[in-house]
């Protein structure tokens, strides 16, 4: 009867972090879709996740008694149950409920509140459950001691992620919505909720009962769903939803908006029907300066009237155009019915458009047209990068051009749009021999492999007659206006003044941080400000000058007041730099390779591996009371050494494409055995100070490891991979680290 409560309590807790994988990366893909998906939302959303799980794990000691436990626990997975549908609902349904706009941006207030709202009350139940866990196995395990269970419960939690991961990634994003992945999800917490009640006492009956239940609300709930998106779509009644597919790259929203088609991809305007003037500008701004191209490659734009407007010019022979989801081509056939799609001289590619540049092994190209939003993402950043304007300068004839479009102004330029356009102009006036800039509220740039001709307004009107179709908005009158004289001198007395330091690259992606800083200063938030102090104050000289302080304080609270401020100081730091060097593989996979929410959930399987790997490694160990301290020691040496070194191993092997991807879960799957054994040694020396296990106990490192991933998730995305870059963010982790070794030893 003890083995089978044993192996039964056993089963919950690997459930318990299936559940949690799954429940985190169907909520993220939700929040992703209503808030555009940036690295700013993505911090707030994992902070706010890892913060209230904090609390729950800490806290768990002071309300619950070791006598209510399974009790305890059943109502706990009873609350669960209810919190992941109402985070659910509120999330899907907060613009419709509140009038926001379909792919409307939301200022900072907005962005830090929803999320918060909607994660509390899930998240600090869940970390709950850890405490709870480590004390079932306490009470069926009473031979083991305290270290065994609290290691044991970490090495089951991290299996059930590494499983979850695994039938995320290649199963539930391919065959299911996130609807129906919800109610897998609910499902299987209906079946942990059964093996609780069933560790307390066995009854048919009632279990039976519970799942007749279970599947008759489910039931209701999708008929309340149904009637609800019903409803609500009639309380905003200038949008019509006419399609929702969703793929492994995200999901697709197909909106009508009076007579205007859009299409979104995660909440981002990916092509729409009123794109007329948008694609002429880029495209005839560009290719009127070489009427007689021939072979032209667009990544982006193309599917609504891109494409139509390259193939007005005579000689063109081929476009190439790339678009990475196949079910964005099949809904652009179907809503946007352009003639190019039966085009022998279209190729259409279902592949990343960098990917594409980087291979293309054709005869060189006339012209590359970014044709993209603004990079407010490391996703498209990596459009905007040095790297990537050398290698389409690889693929460009002598006299080939690229251009692309940022978002300006006509009149006044601010010091963070400043930053924002010069950043980009000087990572292409680092690769091309001279750029042209067309100022105005869509900035167009265009950079030349070798050295411009004199390009007037009137050439370009006078090459308007070598097309063979008019333009609807792009003619003669039009080129008078938007090519000004005066607005050009203007820009160029600001962009003469440019810090000639700011270069934005795939390991230092500095532009999407001048996004968010502008993206702020939109909504007349302070945070502007914040923004501008924090690119003032973070450099590599003053962050490692106050690393080194904080060491020294710690040090003389560990001399004079607490010795044990070095196990705290490592559980808080183990789980910050082991949530930064899995941002720094997700940013380097994504620099490299581009769709990362693909593989994301994968990536986070190696490293739930990994950590349950380390755990269940350092349990073999427990009996060797003098093993853990060295091991400690000697894990931290390395460790310090791995970051340091990350970055440049993953350049080299970048030219390697499959040892680059091989390396990615790799690294992931040693970051998270790291992670794994390093909190098992130290929930092992912190116990055996302690002599026992309670709930505050179990929940003490558990809490720190959370917080510091959480400080990790929002600073490391936000601030300091941006405005350092990988090489000196590693070194500076790397760095910490070792500092935090020497305390140890001391």
């Amino acid at each position: 009867m003890k083995y089978s409560k044993v192996n039964q309590s056993a089963t919950t807790i690997v459930i318990m972090g299936f559940l949690s994988l799954v429940s985190q990366t169907l909520i993220l893909r939700e929040i992703i879709i209503q808030f555009q998906g940036n690295e700013l939302t993505i911090g707030i959303i994992l902070a706010n996740w890892l913060i209230f799980e904090a609390i729950g794990a800490y806290f768990t000691g002071y309300f619950i008694k070791n006598k209510n436990i399974l009790k305890t626990a059943v109502i706990l997975q009873i609350v669960l149950i209810i919190s992941l549908i109402w985070a659910y609902l509120f999330i899907s349904k907060f613009k419709i409920v509140f009038k926001f706009g379909f792919g409307e941006s939301l200022g900072i207030f907005p962005t830090l509140l929803i999320p918060m709202i909607a994660l509390v009350f899930l998240c600090i139940p869940l970390g709950f459950q850890f405490s709870l866990s480590c004390n079932i196995l306490n009470k069926f395990l009473k031979f083991k001691k305290g270290a065994y269970n609290i290691a044991h419960s970490y090495f089951l939690e991290a299996i059930g992620w590494f499983l979850g991961g695994l039938v995320f990634n290649f199963i539930l994003i391919y065959f299911f919505n996130n609807l129906q992945i919800l109610f897998i999800i609910l499902m299987l917490s209906t079946a942990n909720l059964i093996l609780y009640l069933n560790i307390r006492k066995k009854n048919i009956l009632r279990d039976f009962f519970i799942i007749i239940l279970s599947f008759l609300i489910l039931f209701l709930f999708l008929k309340f769903d149904i009637k609800i998106n019903k409803y609500l779509n009639k309380m905003n009644s200038n949008y019509k939803l006419l399609n929702i597919e969703n793929s492994k790259y995200g999901k697709i929203h197909v909106i009508k908006n009076n007579n205007q088609v859009n299409i979104y991809q995660n909440g981002i305007l990916t092509y729409s029907s009123d794109d007329i003037l948008k694609n002429e500008e880029i495209i005839h701004l560009t290719l009127l300066r070489k009427p007689y191209i021939e072979k032209v490659a667009l990544i982006g734009g193309g599917l609504t009237n891109g494409i139509n407007e390259i193939l007005k010019y005579p000689n063109i022979k081929k476009v190439y155009y790339c678009e990475l989801d196949p079910k964005i081509i099949k809904l652009c056939k179907k809503y946007y019915k352009y003639p190019y799609y039966k085009n022998k001289k279209v190729e259409i590619f279902n592949t990343d458009g960098r990917y594409f540049i980087k291979h293309f092994t054709q005869k060189k190209l006339d012209a590359v047209i970014i044709n993209l939003p603004d990079p407010s993402t490391a996703q498209l950043n990596r459009y905007y990068t040095y790297e990537f304007f050398s290698e389409v300068k690889n693929i460009l004839n002598n006299r080939g051009i690229i251009s692309l479009n940022l978002t300006s102004s006509e009149d006044y330029i601010s010091d963070t749009m400043k930053r924002f356009n010069i950043s980009i102009l000087n990572s292409m006036n680092h690769v091309y021999e001279s750029l042209d800039t067309i100022p105005g509220k869509n900035l167009i740039v265009i950079g030349y492999k070798n050295h411009s001709p004199v390009i007037t307004k009137d050439i370009l009107i006078n090459n308007l007659q070598h097309l063979t179709q008019k333009n609807k908005y792009v003619n003669d009158y039009y080129l008078r206006y938007r090519i000004d004289d005066e607005k050009l001198r203007y820009f160029k007395s600001i962009i003469n003044n440019r810090d000639s330091e700011i270069l934005n690259e795939d390991f230092n992606p500095v532009t999407y941080y001048y996004f968010f800083s502008r993206w702020s200063s939109i909504f007349k938030s302070k945070t502007n400000n914040f923004f501008n102090f924090l690119d003032s104050f973070i450099s590599f000289k003053s962050i490692f000058i106050l690393v080194t302080i904080l060491f020294v304080i710690k040090l003389f609270i560990k001399i004079f007041k607490n010795e044990n401020i070095d196990l705290v100081s490592i559980s808080f730091y183990i789980g910050f730099s082991g949530m930064a060097l899995q941002l720094i593989l997700i940013y380097a996979y994504q620099a490299f390779y581009g769709y990362i929410y693909t593989y994301i959930s994968m990536l986070t399987a190696f490293y739930m591996s990994g950590m349950a790997t380390g755990s269940y490694h350092l349990n073999s160990k427990l009996k060797i009371e003098s093993y853990f301290e060295k091991y400690i020691k000697k894990m931290l040496i390395i460790l310090s050494l791995i970051i340091i070194i990350l970055p440049s191993l993953l350049h080299i092997l970048y030219d390697y494409n499959f040892l680059s991807l091989v390396s990615f879960p790799i690294f992931t799957f040693i970051n998270g055995f790291f992670t794994g054994s390093i909190f098992t040694s130290l929930n092992k020396i912190w116990l055996k100070k302690k002599q026992s296990i309670s709930f505050i106990e179990s929940g003490t490192f558990y809490s720190l490891d959370l917080l510091g991933g959480a400080g990790s998730a929002l600073l490391s995305s936000i601030v300091f991979i941006p405005l350092l870059g990988l090489e000196y963010y590693s070194f500076i982790l790397g760095y910490t680290i070792f500092l935090n070794y020497i305390l140890f030893k001391l």
